[in-house]
């Protein structure tokens, strides 16, 4: 299941930074369903006076909670995480990802 929020006033947003949070998404989401199968999603875009947020949060599968980190990766085994973070920062924005209790959290931020 993917449940997907929409905050803050619409606005359109430049190539480069649409491209960069669409390539977020899609990776963090082809990343859920490698590591964490069948589990809840939740996508929120969030357009603030400062810039726009992207997170994406997922429960992790039942033997990441319980032995710790999960590995990410794309599902040709390059470098997901990395060319997310690479890809925002071009365009002046970050990236972080990590657990947070039960769940993986991927959050971009990018300026307005």
């Amino acid at each position: 299941r993917v449940s997907f929020e929409v905050t803050g006033e619409r606005r359109p947003l430049s190539p480069d930074v649409g491209l960069a949070l669409a390539r977020t998404a899609q990776e963090a989401l082809v990343n859920t369903a490698k590591h964490a199968p069948h589990q809840p999603v939740e996508i929120r875009l969030d357009y603030t006076g400062a810039g726009t947020s992207l997170v994406v949060r997922n429960h992790l599968a039942e033997e990441d909670q319980a032995s710790g980190e999960p590995r990410l990766a794309t599902v040709d085994g390059g470098y997901g995480l990395a060319g997310m973070r690479e890809r925002l920062l071009l365009t002046g924005g970050t990236l972080s990802a990590g657990r947070h209790g039960s769940e993986w959290v991927v959050a971009a931020e990018v300026p307005q």
